[in-house]
């Protein structure tokens, strides 16, 4: 969010592609992807969320949540699923199981570590306005 969406992508695809690679199962290109696109996703929400001029408050985590409920619903209930099926030849029931339950945990993780964060972050950066000048 703070880097924007090119960033966020960069993050999420190197990020898990170094994951994967150092866990030794090898790397799995469709779960990448999901996470180059949550990354992409998260980036764009901080145009509508300045975190750096210290502005988060309730509306800002109803549109944090709401774009990260989307985003792993997307990232893990269709792209990674859909890309394991067709990569892979994972099975089809097997596969979107798995993704259903990542993005229940990784829903749940995000909501409540990520809106935490936010909001501590959004706590150290000066206000607009809050710097008076002295007589």
């Amino acid at each position: 969010m703070l880097f924007g969406p090119l960033a966020g992508c960069l993050m999420g695809l190197i990020g898990h592609f170094l994951s994967d690679l150092a866990s030794g199962w090898g790397v799995w290109w469709s779960w990448v992807a999901g996470s180059a696109f949550f990354g992409l996703a998260m980036g764009f929400v901080g145009y509508k969320i300045d975190l750096a001029k210290g502005e988060f408050g309730i509306k800002g985590a109803v549109v944090f949540n709401v774009v990260q409920v989307v985003a792993h619903l997307i990232s893990w209930g269709l792209i990674a699923p859909a890309l394991d099926i067709l990569i892979y030849n994972e099975p089809t029931e097997k596969i979107f199981l798995q993704g259903a339950v990542g993005s229940v945990g990784n829903i749940v993780s995000t909501a409540v570590v990520g809106t935490i964060l936010c909001f501590a972050y959004a706590s150290t950066r000066a206000k607009k306005g809050s710097l008076k000048a002295e007589d």
